[in-house]
């Protein structure tokens, strides 16, 4: 029978050496941020959402549904007065950590507009509806 020599056992780190490691300090980030991350989940942009009622009768409104971060819907728009034309509107686009990003194309017109922002709470999106010549403050309401 033929015995193996014996294998030393390995040097150990001095701790000193363990603490300027920068993979450790990367496993610490890591396990910081995972403890830090909330499980509370983020509001979706899942359902029916409109503009404030305008008394001069125009406004935005819109369905979406969410597939994981994809946002896809449909929407109208009216026109202010009494006979305000209304236009059908098509919306794709993402949503992720409470932000969003999204594609309007109105029927009526050439050009889609993009409007994106955030959450202000669960129930109201705010951000910026931006189109051929301009951009202004948008604030939907969930329905």
């Amino acid at each position: 029978m033929q015995t193996l020599p014996m294998q030393p056992y390995p040097t150990p780190v001095p701790a000193r050496r363990l603490v300027r490691s920068p993979r450790i300090w990367f496993a610490v980030a890591v396990i910081a941020m995972a403890a830090c991350h909330s499980t509370t989940p983020e509001p979706g942009l899942t359902g029916d959402w409109a503009t404030f009622p305008n008394p001069g009768g125009g406004g935005w409104s819109f369905s979406f549904t969410t597939t994981g971060t994809s946002v896809s819907g449909t929407g109208s728009l009216r026109g202010i007065g009494p006979n305000g034309t209304v236009s059908a509107a098509v919306v794709t686009g993402v949503v992720m950590d409470g932000q969003f990003s999204l594609n309007i194309t109105v029927e009526s017109e050439a050009t889609p507009r993009t409007y994106a922002g955030s959450f202000a709470t669960v129930d109201q999106l705010v951000g910026t509806l931006s189109a051929p010549g301009g951009s202004s403050t948008l604030t939907l309401d969930r329905q």
